[in-house]
């Protein structure tokens, strides 16, 4: 495994796994009703009981930034790129790369969708504009 891969435990699994079939996955509560990103077993409102449920996929960018300059493989070798925070259509916010585009063009409140990805052997939770 690559050291700057993401490290997938049993409860952040389903999140990634459904990244591979091409959809994103939240935690929702079960008494608040709320959705949560990260994973975790209960809420983090309410402390509730959570489950996983299909997300729509769909956001806006809320702030990003263009990393030009990066020291450690294997970012060095992909500068420019656009790192984002992407709030998604169901209310968390997503720390992610909107890809598809220049990385400059990326402007906050654009629409994104979700598009997964693969880097080595994990789905990365990338977004295009919409």
């Amino acid at each position: 495994m690559s050291a700057h891969l993401p490290i997938i435990d049993a409860e952040s699994a389903p999140f990634w796994e459904g990244l591979g079939g091409g959809e994103l996955r939240l935690k929702w509560c079960l008494s608040c009703r709320r959705p949560h990103f990260f994973p975790r077993t209960y809420c983090p409102y309410c402390w509730g009981d959570t489950e996983w449920r299909v997300a729509s996929g769909r956001g806006e960018v809320f702030a990003t930034t263009v990393v030009r300059q990066m020291g450690f493989p294997p970012f060095r070798d992909r500068v420019p790129y656009n790192l984002a925070i992407v709030e998604l259509a169901e209310g968390p916010h997503l720390l992610t790369q909107v890809i598809g585009c220049e990385p400059t063009s990326v402007r906050i409140g654009l629409a994104v969708q979700l598009s997964p990805e693969l880097d080595g052997t994990v789905w990365m939770p990338f977004f295009t504009p919409a």
